[in-house]
């Protein structure tokens, strides 16, 4: 009887053991052996893992916040983080939740969609390709009596009988296969351009790198080569033609819009409804996370804390620190 007691006991430990590896402080990396452990088992377990160590080494082990979270244990934050989407995932199918979400914001998320067509198909009728066909020849470096410079060469050719008189931008190199919206680009570009005559045939125009530092990497290279690595862009401030002004640079489009074109994602989708369309705008995501949070809060006071607090003092490092 008392072995079999003793081999109980035994078992129960283990198990303990098991389960309480994450029963640590969070002011401490977890072991190698214990992460590598939860990652094969956990999918998302690294990229929750790295948010937490991301608030705790940016935020809480900074002066004295430390004091914080001295009794937070990783088990507390994942417990909290499964919990949490479990429920998530089942609001997500609630006719209740959709219901009250359509008769409070449906109407102006209605007008965010008319909004996007309207402006997608004003920033079509308002690129320079139906106008005009630019194309980078060449970069090299030459002397001047002001010393170094920096220069490509862009081949422009007015196309579909139009007339080009002025012509403004810069020249944009891109990784291979990354995203870049031309006339919406916050970055200015590798080499400015300007041109102001009207012509009807191709002509050659220069782009200059004022900071001698762009266009480094393309001096003397054969395009394909270039192009082999790099796309090419053209972000146009301006395209004067012998009958129109065309808006290449999309100045009857929002700011918050030309953001959400540069970076697609719902984060910027909803911060444009909210700053032009609704500031009291809630996407249904942000209904679910409150109703959650109201119905967690008092579980999980501490965890909130944790993520509340870390949050706004990792995006706002100079509020005044705790003490």
């Amino acid at each position: 009887m008392r072995f079999i007691f003793l081999s109980l006991l035994v078992f129960c430990i283990s198990l303990t053991g098991c389960k309480n590896e994450l029963r640590v402080t969070t002011l401490e990396p977890l072991k190698p052996d214990v992460l590598k452990n939860h990652i094969d088992k956990d999918s998302m377990f690294m990229g929750n893992y790295n948010e937490i160590r991301l608030l705790v080494d940016s935020v809480y082990l900074r002066g004295n916040n430390k004091t914080l979270i001295a009794g937070l244990t990783y088990s507390d934050l994942f417990n909290f983080q499964r919990e949490f989407k479990h429920r998530y995932d089942n609001l997500k199918t609630d006719t209740d939740i959709k219901k009250h979400w359509d008769k409070s914001f449906g109407k102006t998320y209605e007008q965010f969609i008319r909004d996007s067509i309207e402006f997608r198909n004003y920033i079509k009728r308002n690129s320079y390709k139906p106008y005009v066909e630019l194309e980078f020849i060449k970069a090299y470096e030459r002397e001047r009596w002001i010393g170094t410079e920096l220069v490509a060469e862009i081949k422009a050719t007015p196309i579909n009988g139009n007339v080009v008189c002025s012509i403004k931008g810069y020249l944009v190199f891109k990784p291979k296969g990354e995203q870049f919206q031309e006339g919406v680009g916050i970055s200015l570009g590798d080499a400015y351009f300007t041109e102001r005559y009207p012509y009807t045939e191709s002509f050659i125009i220069e782009a200059n790198d004022y900071t001698k530092e762009q266009l480094r990497n393309y001096i003397n290279l054969p395009k394909f080569i270039i192009d082999q690595k790099y796309d090419t862009y053209f972000n146009l401030s301006e395209l004067i033609l012998l009958d129109r002004y065309v808006d290449v640079s999309l100045d009857s489009i929002p700011e918050n819009f030309k953001r959400l074109l540069e970076y697609p994602n719902a984060y910027k989708a909803d911060f444009y409804i909210k700053e032009e369309l609704d500031s009291n705008y809630n996407s249904i995501s942000d209904l679910i996370t409150s109703k959650i949070r109201i119905e967690m809060k008092k579980k999980y006071a501490v965890v909130f804390d944790f993520y509340d607090y870390g949050y706004e003092h990792l995006y706002n490092p100079n509020l005044e620190q705790a003490h």
